[in-house]
């Protein structure tokens, strides 16, 4: 539960950074914490059985989600 929370956490305060800070370069480190901190921890963690978002959900599904999450943290990285 606790890295739900950092995942949601994390991302807020480095948007409100970049948000005090505007200028092009302070997108990279929102789009990097996007991209490793939220959508690959999400990724990494919907085989976990002890903190899956997804408990009831068959294996197929599991897989086919953790691939649309690693593919949007590959594109946001690059992004970034």
């Amino acid at each position: 539960m606790v890295a739900h929370l950092a995942s949601v956490v994390l991302p807020l305060a480095v948007g409100w950074v970049a948000w005090q800070n505007w200028s092009f370069f302070a997108w990279h480190p929102v789009a990097m914490v996007l991209a490793y901190a939220v959508l690959m921890n999400q990724a990494v963690q919907l085989f976990s059985p002890a903190s899956s978002l997804l408990r009831g959900s068959s294996r197929p599904t599991k897989v086919n989600i953790h691939g649309w999450l690693l593919l949007g943290s590959l594109l946001l990285g690059a992004a970034g």
